[in-house]
């Protein structure tokens, strides 16, 4: 189902219309190996809520690691702001 919302930037936030938009978290530490990844598509762990994304990640981050975001090219355009607790 997907549910247009105009956010507050004015620039509609919505779930892509097909499956096959990845969003993929990975460890820089580690080659760049991907540890989540989740199609934004339909991943309940992938929630649109107004003008923000907000992605839940649950996983066993190692501290002292590096970690990185990716998207789809041409998917999303828009700003992250990263919070992880341990």
């Amino acid at each position: 189902m997907s549910m247009n919302r105009l956010g507050q930037n004015g620039v509609y936030v919505n779930r892509p219309g097909h499956n096959g938009t990845y969003v993929s978290f990975h460890d820089a530490t580690l080659n760049g190996t991907i540890v989540v990844q989740y199609d934004c598509g339909w991943s309940p762990n992938v929630i649109y809520t107004g003008s923000t994304i907000i992605i839940y990640a649950p996983y066993t981050w190692t501290y002292g690691h590096q970690y990185y975001i990716t998207l789809d090219s041409g998917k999303l355009f828009f700003c992250i702001s990263l919070l992880i607790s341990y």
